[in-house]
């Protein structure tokens, strides 16, 4: 019979005795708690550090249906994963990064409508990863470079579970700050570029991080320096010293020189001519592409050191001179035909042979030049003055005629003088 009544059956059967005898006892209905299992992992198990773990859970209730459970997922004490319920079949996963440390403990919670919960706690050992190696091979240590100068760095870069190309690889100056590095690791992990490092003392690090997060460094001290700059050249071509060159108060003296400069331009440059006694020098300074400048100047009376001076764009300078003597104003020279005497004659291709005297107050005679004309043939020709002033010119072309033969003479700075006879030559 009581298979028959069943479930109602049975209701009544327990109604009818609590009224039947009277009992002031309530009816208890028991709640039975929840279960949860791990199942993926179990206590011991290790997992890698900075990996992605998959937990899979198992839950159930002997009174609710699974759709009426909460599971949630702890790690270390931390909500990972919300509760939510399981699926049909009662199973629940949560994703969690491993973190560092030596062991991590994953708790399973589970709770019925009633509240009730059900717990499984198991502990994870942690394999730990290397951090990359890194190994800063050049610039060595203590090197020193030129501002603007490609410092070629090379390096290598390796980690114990990431390949190179998935490092990042970056350095950092503490003059310049972050430097991305742009170009990736070879498959055994080696590296190689240029930097372009400011001005001043750099304590310079090659950085690596790998994908679980993980940095190291290798790291140098280098110096980067201002481009040392050169000073330019000067070269007085004139006035030459030690030419026996003579000079004279009032006389324009041409000036020459060459400039030049390792890092600037011939016309960057800037020149500048001075006298020991006349001061710096009004007068053309500018310096040519081919690193030439000339002038004129004239000096006053008296021995003169003349300089050249050239300046670069950073304010270099660097000079030459010379020495010379500037006397009083140039005295032109002095010349006499002493034969033949004027108004003689001579016969048609006979050799006359005229003689002369030239002398200088500043130069010595042989500095001089003579030149010989006629007023009817034209110039005859030159000759050259002895040391002693004598002059001789032998001719015996003149055509028939009365000629004047006129004499001049010639200093080093073209002063003349003249002198002339009468010759004629007749048939």
């Amino acid at each position: 019979m009581r298979d028959e009544l069943g479930f109602m059956g049975s209701s009544l059967l327990c109604f009818g005795l609590l009224v039947g005898c009277g009992s002031d006892e309530k009816l208890t209905i028991h709640n039975s708690i929840p279960t949860a299992s791990i199942i993926s992992h179990s206590t011991g198990d290790t997992v890698v550090e900075g990996t992605t773990v998959v937990l899979v859970g198992a839950v159930s209730d002997t009174n609710d249906d699974t759709s009426s459970l909460l599971a949630a997922w702890y790690v270390d004490g931390v909500s990972q994963c919300e509760a939510a319920a399981p699926t049909d079949e009662g199973t629940t996963n949560c994703e969690f990064v491993v973190g560092t440390g030596e062991d991590t403990e994953v708790r399973l919670e589970v709770r019925d409508s009633a509240g009730a919960a059900g717990v499984d706690t198991i502990s994870l050992i942690i394999a730990a990863t290397d951090a990359p190696a890194v190994d800063l091979v050049t610039p060595e240590d203590g090197s020193v470079f030129f501002l603007g100068e490609p410092i070629a760095f090379e390096a290598t870069v390796t980690d114990g579970e990431d390949a190179p190309s998935d490092l990042i690889v970056w350095f950092e100056s503490s003059v310049d700050g972050r430097i991305e590095v742009t170009t990736p690791a070879t498959s055994a992990g080696a590296l190689a570029g240029v930097l372009d490092l400011g001005l001043g003392s750099h304590d310079l690090a090659l950085w690596a991080e790998d994908t679980d997060g993980k940095t190291n460094r290798d790291r140098v001290s280098i110096t980067v320096e201002e481009v040392p700059d050169d000073p330019p050249t000067a070269e007085i071509i004139t006035p030459e010293e030690g030419s026996g060159a003579v000079y004279y108060t009032g006389e324009l003296i041409a000036l020459s020189g060459l400039a030049g400069d390792a890092e600037d331009a011939p016309t960057d440059l800037l020149a500048q001519w001075s006298s020991s006694l006349d001061g710096i020098l009004d007068v053309d300074t500018s310096v040519q592409s081919d690193g030439t400048t000339s002038t004129y100047a004239t000096f006053t009376e008296g021995d003169h050191v003349v300089d050249l001076t050239v300046t670069d764009t950073a304010g270099q300078m660097v000079s030459d001179s010379v020495v010379i003597a500037v006397g009083p104003p140039n005295s032109a020279p002095l010349c006499e035909i002493t034969q033949p005497e004027t108004g003689s004659a001579v016969a048609l291709d006979a050799l006359v042979i005229f003689e002369a005297t030239a002398s200088d107050f500043d130069v010595p005679s042989d500095w001089l030049t003579a030149s010989w004309s006629s007023d009817e043939d034209g110039h005859l020709g030159d000759s050259a003055p002895s040391s002693a002033g004598e002059i001789a010119f032998p001719i015996d072309t003149l055509s028939a005629n009365t000629h004047t033969i006129t004499l001049t003479v010639t200093d080093e700075v073209g002063s003349t003088c003249t002198d002339f006879v009468l010759l004629a030559v007749s048939t």
